[in-house]
């Protein structure tokens, strides 16, 4: 099952953006609070470890920093935690959850598919994010209709990541621009499998969007079933709201 979760207001924040050189892909997150400063203290190297469902890497921050912010032994997915006694951000893509008590410091901004692809120790670097001009007219649109937004890179190329709360359930995708339009993606609902149970289940959702004219049930490069829509630059916010209608339905589909 892909990962659904609400999602939360923002008080003072920074953009940064989690490099992978080896993999020359990022993830952006979005730092809230006493800990949008370190964004002044980058760049920074890292080294990533993986425990469970988690990502983590220890900063410059200081406990102290982050006094007065709550501590919480129940964590979220897509959610980005300061861990005190590792000095550490830890983001979490999956249900497992903190070692010990955190506090919550931010979110990533899209998607999480990509977290769980990163190996033990792999090294990264911490930087601002700048969003990418020449995405400015996709990355407007959704802006717009209340989406955080970023552009971090994927394969080498710059894409646009986006999540929003919608009635409920964290609608995270990517939406890929190329010569013959723009390619939209959504986070994973479950793994594809051509047993009978899954093609039933994928029948069930074909119904669920039968009337659909942007959405349709897909699968993903990892054979992951997600929703997608292909449509030209100018139609991405129309199609994007139409994802708005019928994810929920989909969820909730899956979860009858």
């Amino acid at each position: 099952m892909g990962v659904i979760v609400p999602g939360d207001a923002v008080a003072s924040e920074a953009l940064v953006e989690l490099l992978i050189p080896s993999e020359s892909s990022s993830t952006v997150l979005r730092l809230q609070g006493p800990a949008s400063k370190l964004s002044s203290r980058l760049p920074l190297e890292v080294v990533l470890r993986k425990w469970k469902e988690e990502i983590y890497f220890s900063t410059p921050m200081d406990p102290a920093d982050l006094e007065g912010l709550p501590l919480t032994a129940k964590v979220s997915p897509g959610k980005v935690y300061y861990w005190p006694p590792g000095r550490a951000l830890c983001i979490f893509y999956g249900y497992s959850q903190i070692y010990t008590p955190g506090h919550p410091v931010g979110e990533v901004v899209g998607p999480v598919r990509f977290l769980d692809k990163i190996v033990d120790e792999t090294r990264g670097e911490l930087v601002p994010h700048r969003p990418d001009e020449e995405l400015a007219g996709i990355t407007g649109q959704l802006a717009s209709m209340g989406y955080a937004v970023s552009t971090p890179l994927l394969a080498g190329s710059r894409v646009v990541s986006a999540h929003k709360s919608v009635e409920g359930y964290r609608l995270a995708f990517f939406a890929v621009r190329e010569a013959y339009g723009v390619y939209i993606e959504s986070e994973p609902l479950f793994s594809y499998n051509r047993d009978a149970a899954t093609l039933r289940v994928m029948e069930r959702l074909a119904r669920t969007l039968a009337g659909a004219n942007y959405a349709r049930l897909d699968i993903d490069e990892e054979g992951n079933v997600v929703l997608s829509a292909s449509v030209e630059e100018g139609q991405v916010s129309s199609a994007i709201g139409e994802l708005e209608r019928y994810y929920p339905r989909v969820v909730e589909s899956l979860l009858d």
